[in-house]
């Protein structure tokens, strides 16, 4: 009770400081780069607490010890976490535009690293994100949209922390089943399970577990449930969410909660399962589907999509395929957004490996731990390095890189986007950000970024005033590209 109050009255002190609060924290991301081995001691001993000390808080607070974790994280950096956002294509190709917030940075901040990073001495937190992919892989193999699968991630994370083993009031131990915890399933006033089915729905899914012939804590049982005739009107629910996007992921999440969830969470609480859904957006790019393990849940449920969701599925199978390893030719005059995913595709699968051939794991861009795809600088210099004449590393924070090609190459800069030009711009430290642009359709700017310590590529689609407004500015690389047969492979 004692940590409640000073967290609560931390908390006030905090968000009526905000500004002062993102002061401390550009400082301490830029302490934390100047002395990188220290702080990465310093984060092992702030993930340390943050596991036992987000332990009792989610006790105190009825939530799991990962939400409870998130938190105290998120208590302590108010502010400080970029938004995922953005936009998110379906895989049945219908794309919803939505602007996101150009204020992305490169630079490291050592409370968000040790909140986005999941870092956890028992692993319960990989376990968390390896049961989110699995569930990722499932939900867009039936042709869910991202930010939809986001939101039911974000909803998720807040109910049981994303771990099907999970009993309400008998948390211990996490992402494993017990003796305990299976007699206190049969409590049905006991949520249960990744979404924390309750009362009659507690007894539905054991009974549908029970007549497979399955256990009812495996991700698998719970997604078939989830779909067949047994969940009655809830399903219907999920199928919506195949068909039809929700816009974003927080309004993923607030739909989801609304239909789905119907839990008796307060405003706040409810916002928090809209801010776990964008982390989880930012985390997913690169994420692959999983065809046969999605068909086998579908025959296990006892359900079919129905026929409006058909092409949906289809289209999301064919993009089942492990993630494109051959170079991707881009297009003169820019990429549309689907070619644009497949660059960021496959830079999430190489550009780790194709940085290090040209730098060694130590140099070049900065790297994230041993990830060195995860940073802006690093997708705007394997942008270069692999598709123009530009053969070098553009040395700099994000808001240089534009500035620094300029002066290279000889080239002037620009307030306005173009295909292939690199842009710099702010963020949310005075490193800024940088980016390149990959198509520009009428008022629409396709672009493709990275985040240090968040997220390796994604793509997002911004507006040309949104970019200039912010004072971005652009190098324009169209008159550089390398022939289609000297794209670099290293």
């Amino acid at each position: 009770m004692t940590m409640l109050m000073v967290l609560n009255w931390l908390k006030s002190l905090l968000m009526a400081a905000a500004q002062a609060a993102m002061g401390f924290l550009g400082w301490l991301a830029n302490l934390a780069i100047g002395a990188w081995n220290g702080a990465m001691g310093f984060l092992g001993m702030v993930g340390s607490f943050f596991t036992s000390a987000g332990a009792a808080v989610g006790s105190a607070l009825g939530v799991s010890a990962v939400a409870g974790t998130m938190s105290l994280v998120g208590v302590i950096v108010a502010g400080g976490l970029v938004a995922g956002g953005g936009l998110a294509a379906s895989l049945t190709s219908q794309v919803t535009q939505q602007t996101d917030q150009v204020a992305t940075s490169c630079i490291l901040n050592a409370q968000q690293a040790a909140a986005v990073s999941n870092a956890d001495p028992n692993g319960a937190n990989a376990t968390q994100l390896k049961n989110a992919q699995t569930l990722y892989s499932v939900l867009s193999a039936w042709g869910m949209p991202k930010e939809n699968i986001a939101g039911i991630l974000g909803n998720w994370e807040a109910e049981s922390g994303i771990d099907p083993t999970s009993v309400q009031n008998n948390s211990a131990p996490v992402f494993q089943m017990s003796d305990a915890k299976k007699a206190a399933a049969g409590n049905t006033a006991n949520g249960i399970g990744l979404g924390q089915w309750t009362a009659g729905r507690n007894t539905s899914l054991r009974n549908f577990a029970t007549g497979a012939g399955k256990d009812w804590w495996t991700i698998e049982t719970q997604l078939s449930y989830m779909m067949s005739p047994a969940e009655g009107a809830n399903a219907d629910v999920i199928r919506d969410m195949i068909k039809t996007s929700k816009g974003s992921p927080g309004a993923a999440a607030l739909y989801f909660h609304q239909k789905w969830e119907r839990s008796a969470d307060d405003a706040s609480q409810v916002q928090r399962r809209s801010d776990f859904a964008d982390k989880w957006f930012a985390l997913m790019s690169g994420w692959s589907s999983d065809k046969s393990l999605a068909d086998s849940v579908l025959k296990q449920a006892g359900a079919t999509l129905n026929a409006a969701n058909q092409n949906q599925v289809a289209a999301a199978k064919s993009g089942c395929q492990s993630l494109n390893t051959t170079n991707v030719v881009l297009k003169d005059g820019g990429q549309d957004q689907a070619d644009a995913q497949k660059l960021i595709d496959l830079y999430n699968s190489e550009g780790d490996a194709f940085l290090d051939g040209r730098y060694g794991q130590n140099g070049g861009p900065g790297s994230c731990g041993d990830n060195h795809a995860e940073n802006c600088v690093s997708f705007s210099t394997y942008f270069l390095n692999k598709y123009t004449t530009f053969q070098q590393y553009p040395a700099g924070d994000g808001i240089d890189i534009a500035s620094v090609v300029a002066n290279a190459t000889g080239k002037k800069l620009s307030s306005t986007p173009t295909a292939y030009a690199v842009g710099s711009g702010p963020g949310t430290s005075s490193s800024g950000h940088t980016l390149v642009v990959l198509g520009v359709k009428g008022n629409s700017v396709i672009v493709g970024e990275a985040n240090f310590c968040q997220t390796m590529g994604r793509v997002r689609v911004t507006t040309v005033q949104e970019l200039q407004s912010a004072g971005w500015k652009f190098v324009d690389m169209s008159d550089s590209m390398l022939p289609k047969d000297k794209v670099k492979t290293s």
